[in-house]
């Protein structure tokens, strides 16, 4: 099982995840670690985009 796997069937479980994939416990925390950081700069970077958007939609005549 591979470690995206693992993390779509147990969530952020490190011990049940180390088991489950023979990957040692902290190298798990620091996968979880990633995904959770990569996850936060996409939600960020979206909310950028939108309020860009939303910004030039207000200066476009009508």
């Amino acid at each position: 099982m591979t470690f995206s796997q693992a993390y779509k069937l147990f969530g952020p479980d490190v011990e049940t995840i180390a088991e489950e994939t023979g990957i040692p416990p902290g190298r798990v925390d620091r996968l979880i670690n990633e995904k959770l950081n990569k996850r936060y700069e996409n939600r960020i970077r979206n909310e950028r985009v939108r309020s860009e958007l939303r910004e030039i939609r207000a200066r476009r005549p009508v």
